[in-house]
Order: structure tokens, then sequence, then C-alpha cells
């Protein structure tokens, strides 16, 4: 069985980034750069904000907490991958049997500071 997949590969000046993506408590994050880019982390939240594909009910709707700072800590220079599970100690507006998800927002920005004004865009959507 083959999958399609859809690709956006643009190299432009900064702008929009692309829509953030939602990811389960026990999955792994894995945001990757090219060699040459810095991931920069525009939002990060870790709650049960909206209805998700991680989420089997709507109790607790509506919690966040948002953990921006930690996420961008948890990256290195042009690769972000960690298991999700382990921001749960951040957590404090959820109750702790919610089972959040964490909500990312990022881009890849040339250069080793991002500081260029141009960015690349790459995303694969299968």
């Amino acid at each position: 069985m083959t999958s399609k997949c859809w690709v956006f590969d643009e190299f432009a000046a900064t702008a929009a980034a692309l829509p953030g993506t939602d990811h389960c408590l026990l999955s792994t994050l894995n945001i990757t750069c090219r060699s040459h880019e810095h991931v920069r982390i525009l939002t990060a939240q870790l709650g049960r904000m909206r209805a998700s594909h991680c989420l089997t009910d709507s109790q607790n709707m509506g919690c966040v907490d948002n953990v921006t700072t930690q996420v961008q800590a948890m990256c290195s220079q042009s690769h972000c991958n960690f298991f999700v599970g382990s921001l749960g100690q951040y957590v404090r507006d959820c109750p702790p049997s919610s089972m959040p998800f964490l909500y990312v927002h990022h881009e890849c920005l040339a250069g080793e500071d991002g500081g260029t004004g141009f960015m690349h865009i790459y995303m694969a959507v299968c």
C-alpha cells in the first residue's frame, strides 16, 4: 500500500508560519529543520484547548498552560525530539486525570540565530 503525501517546500521572506499541530500526551514531538536552520517555537500550549484527535471526551475543556519556554529549551538548534508526557510536570490548570495534549506552532528560520528575515518552510502531510 502506498501513501500519498502533500509536500510544501519554500524559502521565503518571514511572514506567517505554518499552522500549529496537536501532539497527544503519550506521543513524541518530532520537529526537524534543515541543518542550516534554527527551530523557533512560536507557541506551545499544554491542555485541553478544543476538540482534538487526542481527546476521547469533552470534560475539562478550556484548561491550558503556556509551555513555550519549556518546549524551546527542550529543542536543539535544528530539531526537537522528546516524549510529550515529559511536560506533565507543567500542567497546572488541568486536573491530572484530564489527559491534556500539546499544541505546538513553530517555524524553521535560516541562519544560526534566525535573524536573517527569511525562513524555510517544509511540511509533509501523509
